[in-house]
């Protein structure tokens, strides 16, 4: 969801939109929805606005709401188990390839449709959806419906690779709801869905439900354990051994630390037990301090000459970009706070220009690109286009220059 609505360039023209200086929730809460949703003057300041919610958004939303109204909501209650590849449907079972079916039915909706439906709920403006009572409906279904599944605070999210869920079922570990493992990369318009759509949910009763669902996505998941093993469940780190050394702790690979972004800040802004708050809010500091720095290695980091890394080697059109923006993002979204210092703004700065010299200067050859080479024409672009507008924003620049 993050990708299609930002790629349009809603975030390319709110950006400049900044609000006082100083931790507060409620301005957090504000800021981030800005991030993510259109405002009412935004039509009447920003030229483009009126094009891309009807010529962009509006056939998304459609599709979404129309998606929703024809799901099958097949397997009502049944666990959906996501703990195995599928190279080829050829070697299945007919009761396994029936069950890959049905998983990218579920996928589909929580990735795309849940998000969409949100989105359309609340996006102001000449928008059909706004505040529809049948999209908030379809929108609810599609969320407890998912629950039923197995999508619940106790979903296994143990990596997104798969092994994690071989060595803890062989270890004969009991799971108490679904298996996301082979999805535990896809939930980031889920978690921020919640987030825009608290206030109704609030209203339905079912506000606390789903933040604690969203908790689990970004505390019990594989990926980020590093960072949280000291609240994780301990199936969550099944992946590391269940024990993470002093270099590890607090320090997360680029898929890492694109999740702790997407899936971490949406259930930040929702807490609302103190002692949740504070055990959060140390968490978040020592990442940003671990990990939004230059470093030396072959870890995934920013490099001393701002290549960022990722499998022990360069990655400059796949998850160094997208991993410069995430970085940004939280800078963008905590400036005014002393959340971060200037080394890791200038870290930061430094990597965005050091990707714009390699791009302009030099033909990048697939063996720097990572494995994505196929990937999006223009997605890395964008990708630094938006950290470079957060960067730049009057928000972050009145702290750092």
């Amino acid at each position: 969801m993050k990708q299609w609505l930002l790629k349009l360039g809603i975030f390319v023209l709110i950006a400049a939109r900044a609000h006082g200086a100083g931790w507060n929730v409620e301005v957090q809460k504000e800021r981030y929805q800005n991030l993510l949703l259109f405002k009412e003057s935004d039509y009447q300041t920003v030229p483009l606005a009126g094009t891309i919610l009807s010529k962009g958004l509006l056939p998304e939303f459609k599709s979404a709401v129309e998606a929703a109204k024809n799901f099958s909501y097949e397997l009502q209650g049944v666990p959906a188990y996501y703990d195995y590849k599928v190279f080829a449907e050829s070697t299945l079972s007919a009761e396994q390839q029936a069950r890959e079916k049905s998983n990218r039915k579920l996928s589909a909706l929580f990735t795309h449709i849940i998000p969409v439906l949100a989105y359309a709920y609340q996006t102001p403006g000449a928008n059909p959806y706004y505040h529809d009572q049948e999209v908030l409906q379809l929108y609810i279904k599609g969320l407890e419906y998912c629950y039923s599944r197995g999508l619940t605070e106790e979903a296994w999210l143990s990596d997104h690779a798969g092994k994690a869920s071989s060595i803890g079922l062989k270890q004969g570990l009991s799971r108490l709801a679904g298996d996301f493992a082979s999805e535990s990369l896809n939930f980031g318009g889920f978690s921020q869905s919640v987030f825009l759509m608290r206030e109704p949910l609030a209203q339905a009763g079912l506000l606390g439900k789903y933040r604690s669902v969203i908790r689990n996505l970004a505390v019990n998941c594989g990926p980020m354990y590093p960072a949280f093993y000291k609240a994780a469940r301990k199936d969550a780190g099944i992946g590391f051994g269940n024990s993470i050394s002093d270099d590890e702790a607090y320090f997360l690979n680029a898929d890492g630390m694109r999740l702790f972004t997407d899936y971490f800040w949406p259930y930040f802004l929702l807490i609302e037990d103190p002692a949740e708050r504070e055990q959060m809010t140390g968490i978040l500091k020592k990442v940003i301090a671990v990990n939004i720095k230059k470093q030396c290695g072959a870890q995934d980091t920013i490099k001393p000459d701002g290549v960022g890394f990722h499998h022990l080697a360069p990655y400059v059109g796949a998850y160094s970009p997208y991993t410069f923006e995430t970085f940004a993002q939280l800078l963008y979204l905590l400036s005014g706070t002393d959340f971060y210092t200037q080394e890791n703004y200038t870290a930061v700065k430094e990597a965005l220009e050091g990707f714009r010299v390699m791009v302009q200067k030099y033909t990048v050859t697939p063996a720097l690109t990572g494995r994505l080479v196929q990937g999006q024409q223009g997605a890395a672009s964008v990708a630094i286009t938006k950290a470079m507008c957060m960067l730049a924003s009057p928000g972050a620049a009145c702290r750092h220059r």
